[in-house]
């Protein structure tokens, strides 16, 4: 730099060097890093693993932009780098701390100058977070005026395909806001969202409107987006699963057995679910062979990965075929009940929900009681005055605990699963 009179960023690197005295090679790296392990265990060892966890982790956040804005200044590379590590690092379990991390990103980047489209993606961020904290009065406007402005940067760069994924994405973050606010907008919304997805011809798009269609029960806007899905990919599973359960909820038991029966190589919840819809149309003895066709084995493990073999079809409107493959994950429930982590929890939630919608309202109760009982404590374990701490799970994921009500009242009364008030979808 001093070579080509670049004095400005030889101070730049006189700095960084400052921080990292020679030789900053890998030795160096280890020596920090086992240092921060050491610190780390004598937290842990202090408050137990759970809280010395969010100990540690609030001390490196606040570490680590203070540090980035002393040495290299308040608006260099570093701070934004520190800033956006900060937000991702907060965002599963801290959504509102890593809100203000965006907010001080999107603050920062707009003040430096840079082009509107590279603060569009923060912006999409904390739309997410906000759909996720529970933030939706918030979020109605958010997400409006991110489509507006997401809309036209993708107009004019349309070689930015990722402004044209936030241009699909915002309209339906600000319908599903509406919906879970009741709002009578809401289905109007949707309506906005699904022909924003028609101009751009997204199949990506249509896959998530179709679970919030069905989740929302506007059955008439899933049963069009899931035609066309349908017309252009023909033998489609989730798309077939959707239309399926529009005609079920119609009482067309034999349409929707019709219906699941053309998806092309269909796995084991579509054809439970078709043995399902069989029962309903009164043709038992095709139910039962369907049924004795399909073996399904105790699972013996569970990764995010199999959670949503279990909650996509499900979303989709599969109810029946993914409880009946949610009863294998029983055992393993039992484990999670032992472990009982926040992960665990969430599995729990997850399988006591699709229990439920398949009318197993016995079980759901009782991996309900269990995943709320340990959420409550772990989100109490580590609450401070200043943001909440480890509270904002309990915040973020209240409407988990009225799902509990809903299942609650369901195994006692017998009420329909279908009629459960409140979704386990953000």
């Amino acid at each position: 730099a001093n070579a080509t009179g670049d004095q400005a960023a030889a101070t730049g690197y006189r700095a960084r060097a400052a921080t990292c005295p020679l030789p900053c090679g890998a030795d160096a790296i280890r020596a920090i890093a086992g240092e921060a392990n050491a610190a780390s265990e004598v937290v842990y060892a202090a408050f137990g693993p759970a809280v010395g966890y969010f100990r540690v982790a609030d001390a490196a956040d606040a570490a680590a932009v203070t540090f980035a804005e002393e040495t290299f200044g308040e608006t260099s590379e570093e701070v934004i780098y520190a800033l956006r590590s900060r937000a991702v690092t907060n965002g599963d379990d801290r959504p509102w701390k890593a809100i203000e991390y965006y907010q001080r990103l999107i603050d920062l980047r707009v003040a430096s100058g840079v082009e509107p489209s590279e603060v569009i993606t923060g912006r999409e961020a904390v739309a997410v977070l906000m759909l996720k904290a529970g933030e939706y009065a918030r979020l109605v406007p958010f997400a409006a005026s991110l489509a507006a402005d997401a809309l036209a940067a993708s107009r004019a760069e349309p070689d930015k395909y990722y402004l044209r994924s936030i241009a699909l994405e915002a309209p339906r973050l600000r319908a599903r806001a509406l919906w879970h606010l009741r709002d009578p907008g809401a289905r109007a919304a949707y309506g906005e969202a699904i022909e924003t997805m028609f101009s751009f011809g997204d199949a990506d798009t249509a896959r998530v409107l179709i679970q919030d269609l069905v989740d929302a029960r506007y059955d008439a806007e899933a049963d069009r987006v899931a035609k066309a899905l349908v017309e252009a990919s023909p033998g489609d599973e989730e798309a077939l699963l959707a239309r399926a359960r529009v005609a079920a909820r119609g009482g067309r038991y034999d349409d929707a057995a019709a219906l699941v029966a053309a998806i092309a190589a269909p796995k084991p919840v579509a054809v439970l679910q078709r043995a399902a819809y069989l029962d309903s149309a009164g043709k038992t003895a095709e139910a039962s062979a369907l049924r004795a066709s399909v073996k399904l084995d105790v699972a013996g493990e569970l990764s995010w990965g199999g959670i949503s073999d279990l909650t996509d079809p499900r979303d989709f409107g599969a109810y029946e075929g993914a409880a009946a493959v949610a009863r294998t994950y029983l055992p393993l429930a039992e484990q999670m009940i032992i472990s009982a982590t926040y992960v665990d929890a969430q599995r729990l939630w997850q399988i006591a929900y699709t229990l439920a919608l398949g009318g197993d309202t016995r079980d759901a109760f009782r991996l309900m009681r269990q995943a709320a009982s340990i959420a409550a404590r772990l989100s109490f374990a580590d609450a401070n005055a200043t943001d909440g701490g480890s509270l904002q799970l309990l915040r973020r994921d209240k409407f988990r605990y009225l799902l509990f009500v809903d299942i609650a009242w369901a195994a006692v009364t017998g009420a329909p699963p279908d009629s459960m008030s409140v979704s386990s979808r953000y």
